[in-house]
């Protein structure tokens, strides 16, 4: 159910984003008329910094509902490593969860296995 609602978040997001975008360019327009010549370089570290702000804050859902299903066993380290690191870049972060969607979705019977496996390799046999 969470992942569900952080993909549609994060897809509504997106509209968002352009918005922003726009705005922050448009602002930065300002900065043509001589007057206001230092908006030129304020104002796009201003707004990346503000949106990226923004970004940061959906990015610790997604990182949680990633940790969870590698926990499960959906997928490898590997995986889990690129999925955590996707989340941290614009339009990456919604391809990652769109594809952690579709692993979900092929690996449901094979979760349990997985887990299973990695927690059978980390117990340490006994010395008898």
């Amino acid at each position: 159910k969470w992942k569900q609602i952080l993909l549609r978040t994060k897809i509504i997001l997106i509209p968002f984003y352009t918005i922003n975008f726009i705005i922050w360019s448009l602002a930065t327009l300002v900065g043509i008329v001589p007057v206001f010549m230092f908006l030129l370089v304020l104002t796009p570290i201003m707004g990346f910094i503000f949106t990226y702000w923004i970004f940061l804050s959906t990015i610790t859902y997604s990182i949680a509902i990633i940790r969870e299903y590698y926990n499960a066993g959906y997928y490898h380290k590997f995986l889990f490593i690129v999925l955590i690191i996707s989340q941290f870049i614009f339009v990456a972060d919604v391809v990652g969860i769109i594809v952690l969607d579709i692993l979900v979705k092929a690996n449901k019977g094979k979760a349990n296995k997985g887990k299973a496996r990695r927690m059978s390799e980390s117990q340490e046999m006994p010395i008898s």
